[in-house]
């Protein structure tokens, strides 16, 4: 089994796989560009039941199907029940099901489905708006969609269909479930009553307020009573020392900024319920996670105009310490502030949130018109329907959906009081610290001016500090250009076996902002055993060597197994896209011990279970094979390869061991000892450099030396061809790609490349 991963110094390029995603993309079961049909089969009998004890759990066999034009699915032997507070004694009632509840089974890697009836909401949009406000400003919430829902074949109407806040989704987002996540319900206020844990399992209604949903064994209390004890008792000055290494100040105030807006007021600040705390592992902190989200946009229970509500008295006139003592702090408001003023000025206006009813409005329409149980509760007809995206509908309906929006849109901007912040940091998300990939870091970061500067300062085990530069340019590990996340990936070939680190961000007014605020993060390496398995040798522009099961000479990659014992080639994917580890999925067959498996790279799936859907690329690019386990991707092997000749392969001189080499007698399923044409080993030392690298190179010679910055732009270097050095003492700090201009022993003319830190 694998313990260490190879260093391919040859051509090798890093680029990691960030596996979890806090904002993972939107997928087939929250597609909302279409209303999804859910179909729920039940016994009579069952349904009966649920409708007759509507404060029971108790879940009910039943067969599940989801269909929307594209795919259709079904599920035998689900969980289903009803869910909710106040909505189980509706007449429009919610609904949960459970895929794992009688069978060991999960659908699309999750265990359960919330359907909210929104019956208080007569537009059945209010909850979507907010829960895709939360993804735009990057808030921690919940996936959702719109679907109709059909129970025993008859119509149920139309529902949310809201992605559960459970160890699933904390594993989607985090990578792991390891951490105390608890589900806050009235009164969970947050306030002090003393340092022992056990104090804070109180229950009310039947339940805990603060109910723990993970680690239920250890039922462990002692982190939340540590924060709840800062919280209350530290000053309000002395906040950022002693708060901030345990809670996530700047992404709760991001998300009150959105429930200040939107009039989310069955949440922490006003109504002491429905949230989630989440105990990072990572970080050290808590997080805020938003739920339940569908009285809001002017909806009222309380004779209070939300649209003019002050933000910063928006809380309840009760005890919450959380959002009055953070708000009595001059920093922390002035971020408030600044992350009110975004919303409004990026996503929080008229114009664009119009358009979006709209469309939402127009999609959904028809589904709402047949839906009678959103009649019953209150009466409403499909013209209040209507008439609520424009009007108010009197009763807790106090205002229509648009004219709340520029209502709260004009009192908001005129109650702002703005003043200047140094650059804000509401995520840091970090990778595993594995044998098998690069570490990765992302971060979230904005500011009221533009930042400057972004450094990433680390060491490995007890050695020295570096410093290499953050990117938000859309290179490299950074997908997406300007979007506030800022990345960096340290690649390392000495296996330490922990990374200690932090993070240095500089706006254009000089301000300077530390994370963490004080001390650093950590991460200690993981020791994982994981097939022996290598891309041995591969092929482009085959066209004499060896012909597929149709004659057909096509590219093709040789996958070898180190082991003594045969390899299952369950969960194993082979791409040429680092950055889509997932693109072909191997069929479920078992390579034989020191054996052999060939892959066809042809484009062509439909002529078998060894043809891929991709070919390779003659002038070089990425190969990886990646094992799916628990859910993220592992990279076993990962190389770059450039121009290859027709007819030559490029492997390993020796099976699943370094160097690469090229072959003019090919060796597709056998072992890799024939004839060598010609070897080209290349490497630079010591990198990360400070003054200078040297090249090493055999069987190569050196013709033209270039160095460019991951921006692309190019610099002169001073290179001492006679030592085969480069002097670097005018450079500045930063990552660059070092281009070698040649001629291999074939007389070939090739570029060879590698990546080169400079640091101090």
């Amino acid at each position: 089994m694998k313990t260490i991963i190879s260093v391919l110094i040859f051509v090798f390029i890093s680029t990691t796989i960030f596996s979890q995603n806090l904002f993972p993309v939107i997928g087939k079961i929250y597609n909302d560009k279409l209303v999804p049909r859910i179909d729920i089969t039940i016994l009579p009998e069952d349904l009966d039941a649920l409708y007759n004890d509507v404060y029971s759990n108790i879940e009910y066999h039943a067969v599940f199907q989801f269909s929307d034009g594209t795919i259709s699915e079904t599920m035998n032997n689900v969980g289903f029940r009803l869910r909710g507070n106040t909505s189980r004694v509706s007449a429009k009632k919610s609904f949960k099901i459970t895929f794992n509840a009688f069978d060991n089974q999960q659908f699309h890697e999750m265990d359960n489905m919330n359907l909210n009836g929104e019956h208080n909401d007569p537009s059945i949009i209010r909850s979507k708006l907010c829960w895709n406000l939360l993804r735009k400003f990057k808030v921690l919430g919940s996936r959702a969609n719109h679907v109709q829902l059909f129970i025993n074949n008859q119509y149920y109407g139309l529902y949310m269909n809201i992605e559960s806040i459970d160890d699933k989704y904390l594993k989607k987002r985090y990578g792991t479930s390891e951490g105390n996540l608890y589900k806050c319900l009235y009164p969970a206020n947050l306030q002090y009553i003393g340092t022992n844990p056990n104090s804070y399992k109180f229950e009310q209604n039947g339940h805990r307020v603060y109910e723990l949903k993970t680690n239920e064994t250890e039922d462990d209390y002692t982190d939340l009573a540590n924060f709840i004890n800062i919280l209350n008792n530290t000053s309000v000055n002395q906040f950022p020392e002693f708060l901030e290494p345990v809670f996530n100040v700047n992404l709760y105030l991001k998300a009150l900024a959105v429930e200040v807006l939107t009039a989310h007021w069955d949440n922490y600040s006003f109504n002491q319920s429905n949230y989630y705390l989440y105990h990072n592992p990572k970080t050290g902190k808590f997080d805020y996670i938003d739920y339940d989200m569908d009285n809001t946009f002017g909806i009222d229970w309380f004779n209070i105009d939300w649209a003019k509500r002050n933000i910063y008295n928006w809380s309840s006139s009760d005890q919450r310490p959380l959002t009055k003592r953070l708000l009595q702090n001059t920093e922390y408001k002035a971020i408030f502030s600044f992350y009110v003023n975004l919303l409004l000025d990026n996503y929080f206006r008229t114009d664009s949130l119009n358009q979006e009813i709209d469309e939402i409005k127009q999609m959904i329409t028809s589904y709402a018109e047949d839906d009678i149980f959103r009649t019953l509760d209150y009466g409403y007809s499909i013209a209040d329907f209507n008439n609520s995206y424009t009007t108010a509908l009197g009763e807790h309906v106090k205002y229509g959906l648009k004219p709340y929006i520029s209502t709260r849109y004009t009192s908001a901007k005129q109650q702002l009081s703005i003043t200047p912040i140094s650059p804000v940091v509401s995520i840091v998300n970090f990778s595993d610290f594995t044998y098998y990939n690069p570490f990765t870091a992302e971060v979230i970061v904005e500011d009221d001016g533009i930042i400057t500067g972004s450094k990433f300062f680390y060491k490995l085990d007890n050695g020295e500090w570096h410093e290499i530069l953050m990117n938000d340019n859309g290179e490299l590990t950074d997908s997406v250009a300007n979007d506030d996340v800022f990345t960096v990936s340290v690649d390392t070939d000495i296996n330490p076996l922990n990374i200690e680190f932090y993070f240095e961000f500089t706006d254009d007014s000089q301000n300077i902002t530390r994370e963490p605020y004080s001390g650093n993060y950590s991460a200690i390496r993981e020791f994982v055993d994981f097939p022996d398995l290598y891309i041995n040798e591969m092929m482009v522009s085959n066209s004499i060597t060896i012909a597929d099961e149709f004659g057909e000479y096509e590219d093709w990659v040789e996958i070898y197994n180190a082991e003594n014992t045969e390899i299952s080639t369950l969960n194993l994917y082979l791409t040429d896209d680092i950055a889509n580890p997932g693109k072909w999925k191997f069929p479920e067959l078992n390579i034989p011990a020191k054996g052999f498996m060939l892959i066809w790279c042809d484009t062509t799936v439909e002529q078998g279970i060894y043809h891929t859907g991709f070919k390779l690329a003659k002038e070089g690019e990425q190969l990886g094979l990646f094992l799916k386990n628990k859910g993220e991707y592992v990279g076993l092997d990962k190389f770059t390869y450039l121009h290859m000749e027709s007819d030559i392969s490029f492997g390993r001189k020796k099976d699943g061991e370094n160097p690469f080499v090229f072959f003019t007698i090919p060796t597709p399923y056998n072992s890799n000892n024939q004839s060598i044409e010609y070897e080209q080993i290349f490497t630079v030392y010591p990198n990360p450099c400070k003054d200078y690298f040297n090249i090493w190179t055999t069987d190569f010679t050196i013709n033209q030396v270039k160095i460019s910055d991951i921006t692309g732009r190019t610099f002169n270097v001073d290179f001492d061809e006679s030592e085969n050095k480069i002097y670097m003492t005018k450079m500045p700090v930063g990552i660059y790609v070092l281009n070698i201009f040649g001629n291999n022993t074939a007389g070939q003319q090739v570029c060879l490349k590698a990546k080169i830190i400079k640091e101090y």
